[in-house]
């Protein structure tokens, strides 16, 4: 190596430290496609949504869907009732307004009586 070749070898060396950067420090489970983006899918909601635009969107099976987003195709097929307890709701958060040092099991006998 001459004194002529440090200034080439610099270079490919900060090349290849962008690379690895880029790259995740070069680990195969941390590379992503271009334009993917890092957004955690955690609720069953959230995953329904991104099974059904796989579905659209992609054309691919209702088991490939689940399987690509992480998601139970039982907790995919699953259908939300309608909560019923607004009444309830609204009645606690008055009584837990009205007393703020009862935890909710007394709030709860309260609301029995």
């Amino acid at each position: 190596m001459t004194v002529s070749d440090a200034p080439r070898l610099r270079a490919l060396e900060a090349e290849n430290a962008k690379l690895r950067r880029l790259l995740g420090g070069g680990h195969a489970r941390q590379r992503r496609p271009e334009g993917s983006h890092d957004i955690r899918l955690l609720k069953p909601d959230a995953k329904r949504g991104a099974a059904r635009h796989v579905l659209t969107a992609h054309g691919l099976s209702e088991r490939r869907a689940c399987q690509l987003v992480a998601l139970d195709c039982s907790t995919f097929q699953y259908h939300k009732k309608a909560g019923t307890d607004g009444v309830l709701r609204e009645r606690l958060m008055v009584v837990a307004d009205e007393r703020c040092r009862f935890g909710y099991r007394h709030l709860g006998i309260l609301l029995q009586r």
